[in-house]
């Protein structure tokens, strides 16, 4: 029963914003594959390091 109405949630998710969908599962993917010794190495052009950078906000004036 679980399942299914976990199902429905995903399926409501990706139905309404795929793009979003997608970048939610990419990041629960880097989650389950990570683990505290983990070295994570990304581009510059890449969405998870743009999605970061973006979280961060605009960068303090110098």
């Amino acid at each position: 029963m679980l399942h299914g109405a976990r199902d429905r949630v995903y399926g409501d998710a990706y139905n309404r914003h795929p793009a979003f969908y997608a970048f939610s599962r990419t990041l629960e993917a880097y989650k389950e594959t990570q683990n505290k010794n983990s070295v994570l190495i990304l581009t510059t052009d890449s969405d998870y390091y743009r999605y970061l950078k973006d979280a961060a906000g605009p960068a303090p004036a110098r």
